[in-house]
């Protein structure tokens, strides 16, 4: 969308072809036909600029000589943040009413800054640079954003080399993943990629599948995932399908490059949140790792 926009512009009109684009982007389907991302919170979009995308506008909803509420040194710091942002995004700034912030931003709240960034483009496996010893978490027909989201931060937390979305009912940029990762699907290298593809590239690049299944005999304790490893992880609802359970790992037998693993529940629940489940898994792996450098 060609809107011109300066750092003096000041919109108060929802009127505005620019503010009705920007709410506009909170749609899924449009927001994926325009190629664009938008991004709530000063910190996310530092994060979405510091790893490369490309802004297109920045609003800011208070001026940064206004006061904002909370402790004196979290309003210095918030204004430090949003200037900084503000000197990075040159002629791309536009100042809103609290009014039309709170059209603009995720869920009504504002938090400082909402940004327009283009869409990157490769999105691919092929895109993916894996270490010797890569850690890579693999999400299978994850449904929810607020999962994939929280997946992504403990995929940081660890240092996982990627993350692979595969075969999702979200994409890598929805508002709500991005919020719930906290930023970090713009930094933690990431694709999407069908099962078929994800299974051939995993194969390829020798790494084994840690496969989280209900009830699969081995638990999260016994395997050695210190080797090139990706922890793989179901939907909410029915979990892996057939292409990950295949050769019969139930019966405790895995493929070589497959293995299922549990985690072991002491309640009545029979599983975890499927963020949680990763969670854990790419702890251990990560634990595991500490233990072998510290040899």
């Amino acid at each position: 969308m060609a809107v011109g926009v300066t750092s003096s512009t000041t919109i108060s009109s929802a009127r505005n072809p620019l503010v009705r684009h920007a709410v506009r982007l909170r749609d899924n389907r449009f927001r994926q036909k325009q190629r664009e991302v938008i991004v709530d919170g000063i910190r996310e979009i530092e994060r979405a600029i510091n790893g490369g995308l490309r802004l297109k506008t920045l609003f800011i909803g208070q001026a940064v000589d206004q006061p904002a509420a909370g402790p004196v040194f979290e309003q210095r710091e918030s204004i430090e943040r949003q200037q900084g942002l503000i000197s990075k995004a040159k002629d791309t700034v536009v100042n809103l009413t609290p009014e039309l912030m709170a059209q603009v931003a995720y869920g009504g709240n504002p938090r400082d800054a909402v940004a327009i960034f283009e869409q990157p483009g490769d999105r691919t496996l092929g895109r993916l640079v894996l270490g010797a010893q890569a850690l890579v978490i693999v999400m299978v027909g994850i449904e929810k954003p607020g999962n994939a989201g929280a997946i992504f931060r403990s995929a940081d937390a660890v240092g996982a080399d990627a993350v692979v979305l595969c075969d999702a009912g979200c994409d890598l940029f929805n508002p709500n993943l991005i919020r719930a990762s906290l930023g970090t699907v713009f930094t933690v290298p990431c694709a999407e990629a069908s099962e078929v593809e994800t299974i051939a590239w995993l194969r390829e690049r020798g790494l084994t599948s840690y496969a989280a299944i209900v009830g699969a005999r081995r638990t999260m304790w016994e395997v050695d995932y210190r080797g090139p490893a990706a922890i793989v992880v179901g939907s909410e609802a029915d979990g892996l399908g057939p292409l990950w359970r295949e050769k019969n790992e139930l019966a405790g037998h895995s493929s070589g490059d497959l293995v299922a693993v549990s985690i072991p529940m002491l309640g009545a629940a029979d599983s975890l949140n499927v963020s949680v489940t990763a969670a854990a898994l790419l702890f251990e792996a990560r634990r595991q790792r500490l233990a072998e450098s510290a040899k």
